[in-house]
């Protein structure tokens, strides 16, 4: 059985075959054909993957999966940033004890555990993230179990956004709510405390 070729083999000959077009342009030898098979190719191979890649690494959240095991299987661009990686494909086979938030990632396997073990997902929960550089990103995130068509646990996925502001907004409002309470008992005439 001939292995399929993976979407950076694919994008690589297409990049070769978009620089033997263009000097094919270039030198004035340029075969119509050439370009149409190059279209094709583009259109019907790869561009549903590639676009699904686009899509995945240009969205806001974090999204990442899992097997069984715990092992990451994949990810995507913003991840694996946040992990301190440079691209998604270095992650498989890590786990959260390997990457920059080891500190909690005991918290990140009971919650994986719990989704895989009851089958459903656990939605919109916040949680601190440690990054590369030590400094400490809040999340909202959402797990779910990846089952297959027998309802067979194979996995988790994952997603998060980054609500750092949101949440530091969050807390200087609490505390400045807090200061407002503070000067207002202290502002109450004495008759009332002593009454």
């Amino acid at each position: 059985m001939k292995k399929q070729p993976t979407i950076n083999e694919l994008l690589s000959r297409l990049q070769e075959l978009e620089e033997q077009i263009s000097i094919l342009q270039h030198t004035g030898n340029t075969h119509g054909y050439l370009q149409t098979l190059f279209d094709e190719l583009k259109k019907n191979v790869l561009a549903p993957e590639a676009m699904l890649r686009l899509i995945i690494d240009h969205i806001p959240q974090r999204i990442f999966w899992k097997d069984t095991s715990f092992k990451y299987l994949g990810c995507n661009k913003p991840f694996a940033l946040d992990a301190g990686l440079n691209e998604p494909s270095e992650i498989i086979g890590m786990d959260d004890f390997k990457l920059s938030w080891k500190k909690t990632a005991e918290l990140y396997r009971s919650d994986d555990t719990l989704v895989m073990h009851t089958k459903q997902p656990k939605l919109k929960y916040q949680e601190p993230l440690d990054k590369p550089d030590g400094s400490v990103m809040w999340v909202e995130t959402n797990k779910i179990p990846l089952m297959d068509k027998n309802g067979i646990v194979i996995g988790l996925l994952g997603t998060y956004e980054d609500i750092t502001e949101r949440k530091l907004a969050e807390q200087k409002i609490k505390k400045q709510s807090e200061e407002i309470q503070n000067e207002s008992v202290q502002r109450q005439p004495e008759s009332i405390n002593s009454g």
